[in-house]
């Protein structure tokens, strides 16, 4: 049987693209970009806070989206209310 199994993706993953939110990352880069712990993704993922695409076993977020989706959780600070 050949190495290549359903379907496979190149994504092209320049940090350029990564800082401007281009591109689909991983969730090792993800946590590094948010500050976050691989098993803190994980569960945000689970309980479907950050969006994800999937396909098969491969699993990527677009890091504009999550930034969106984090938004909802910034508290304001004392001094502001």
């Amino acid at each position: 049987m050949s190495e290549n199994r359903g379907l496979c993706f190149v994504l092209d993953m320049k940090k350029a693209d990564i800082k401007n939110g281009q591109s689909w990352v991983t969730r090792e880069q993800v946590a590094q970009h948010f500050g976050f712990s691989l098993r803190t993704v994980a569960n945000l993922q689970k309980r479907r806070v950050l969006p994800f695409l999937k396909v098969g076993r491969l699993v990527r977020f677009n890091i504009n989206r999550c930034e969106q989706a984090l938004i909802k959780f910034e508290t304001k600070s004392i001094s502001e209310m």
